[in-house]
């Protein structure tokens, strides 16, 4: 081969990545607080069908149900 270098005399054990030995903490999902549903869903509280739901203590609930 004569005097071209290898691909091993350029690799060292400092180029290798750190390894991270440590857990990352789990991710707590989204809450949800409103839901768009175009067809219209029943009001968790009073049985409206309604577009528009916001999360209240009842479930999803109508903009008359929720409490601002």
């Amino acid at each position: 081969m004569g005097e071209d270098a290898t691909l091993n005399d350029f690799h060292s054990v400092a180029d290798d990545p750190p390894t991270d030995t440590t857990v990352a903490p789990a991710i707590q999902p989204a809450t949800l607080t409103y839901a768009y549903s175009p067809r219209g869903v029943e009001c968790e509280a009073c049985g409206t069908v309604t577009q528009r739901r916001w999360a209240a203590e009842d479930g999803l609930v109508c903009p008359s149900c929720v409490e601002w």
